[in-house]
């Protein structure tokens, strides 16, 4: 009996240090599950909100192509009515997929932002429907409006991705903006396009 009482603090120290080990292997483990589970998270984030921003920037080419012979000075390719309605009927099929991916991985924010893109889209596509009453005039501010939105949710994707603010111009009006601010034609982000 004196030699297992002389033996007990050893046997408590290992067992203690068996313990410790198994705590400490099931925190590191832990963590570093939910370090994987972020970075999944965050990469199919990244995925599915650049399918939804390629189908909108689809449609919206679609649009600008279908109406270029109606708006003097667009350099897009030009499309037939009949083309640019197969195209965009496909466009929207994958921003509505992308749409429900989108709800599914991103935050409120994110989600909110997407719908505002997509409700900015909507009149102009509405408009370019029916070339004969379609007005050239109502492009711009539609276009522009699109732009804006577009912008709101590539700041809300970057938000949701832990990424700094979008700060350099990303579409043709905030290039012009910057060039007639500064007369110089250029930004933080380089050359204007």
């Amino acid at each position: 009996m004196d030699a297992l009482l002389t033996q007990l603090p050893a046997m408590v120290g290992v067992l203690i240090g068996v313990v410790g080990t198994l705590v400490t292997t099931t925190v590191a483990d832990a963590a570093r599950w939910r370090r994987e589970q972020r970075v999944r998270f965050d990469t199919r984030l990244l995925d599915v909100s650049a399918e939804y921003a390629a189908a909108i920037r689809e449609i919206m080419q679609t649009l600008a192509s279908v109406t270029v012979h109606v708006r003097p000075g667009d350099r897009s390719p030009p499309l037939t009515s009949e083309d640019g309605k197969v195209i965009l009927e496909a466009a929207t099929r994958r921003r509505m997929l992308a749409w429900e991916s989108l709800c599914l991985v991103a935050d409120d924010a994110t989600v909110a932002a997407g719908g505002a893109l997509w409700a900015a889209v909507d009149p102009l596509e509405h408009a370019v429907r029916d070339l004969a009453t379609f007005d050239p005039d109502d492009w711009e501010p539609l276009d522009r409006a699109v732009r804006a939105r577009q912008k709101e949710f590539y700041q809300a994707v970057r938000r949701g991705l832990a990424i700094g603010p979008l700060r350099v111009p990303v579409n043709k009006y905030e290039h012009a903006d910057l060039r007639e601010g500064s007369g110089a034609g250029t930004g933080p982000g380089g050359p204007a396009r």
